[in-house]
């Protein structure tokens, strides 16, 4: 993916997760020993009170999914990636690791975003070329916010150069536009899920400094 279009220093936080051989397929990182121990505490955990299962229950029913498309992936692949995606997935997070919260978001915005049919019922390392490339705009996208609204945060943000609105604009619409002319069946659908944040911008925009 071309990141020079959101300035590749910028998004490098978050792009460094998923370059060289994890850019395609995409392939999500072991957890680090945070994520780990969060993420087995959480295990007897629902998501929700109306939840009828654990997290570790519902992990268990993805590891046992029926193939859904024809990959050139081994199966042990698919079921690692399965573990590291969905274990990540509804994540409970203290804002301290900025790759950690991202590796979460992401893995939050893949599931949620999977039902209103902007990616596929596959795994990320399963995506073709332009839903791979969605994935990516996404993830400047969410890295471009989180430093925007957590320098104060994520130590690792002051050796960054610090981020503006019209950066998160400018990245928004890279995503919008690639989405239009290499998707149109899933624009409609990214823009309306995407709503609350243009209107976030915009009224930022607006906002007397």
């Amino acid at each position: 993916m071309d990141t020079q279009t959101t300035g590749e220093c910028m998004v490098w936080p978050g792009h460094r997760i998923f370059c060289g051989s994890n850019a395609f397929p995409i392939i999500f990182p072991l957890l680090s020993p945070v994520e780990a121990e969060e993420i087995i505490a959480s295990f007897h955990v629902m998501d929700h009170p109306a939840a009828s299962v654990t997290r570790l229950e519902i992990l268990k029913a993805r590891l046992g999914r029926p193939a859904k498309t024809e990959s050139n992936l081994d199966t042990s692949t698919k079921m690692w990636q399965t573990l590291l995606v969905h274990s990540r997935f509804a994540r409970y997070t203290s804002p301290t690791s900025l790759r950690d919260d991202l590796l979460g978001i992401m893995a939050n915005i893949y599931w949620t975003f999977q039902p209103k049919g902007i990616f596929p019922a596959d795994l990320p390392c399963e995506l073709d070329k332009n839903a791979a490339e969605t994935f990516h705009h996404l993830l400047c996208l969410n890295t471009l916010d989180a430093l925007r609204a957590g320098r104060s945060v994520y130590p690792e943000a002051d050796v960054y150069p610090s981020v503006t609105l019209a950066d998160c604009e400018q990245c928004l619409a890279t995503l919008l536009f690639h989405t239009k002319e290499k998707r149109r069946e899933v624009f409609g659908t990214l823009a309306v899920v995407l709503g609350p944040l243009i209107s976030l911008y915009e009224y930022e925009a607006k906002r007397p400094l």
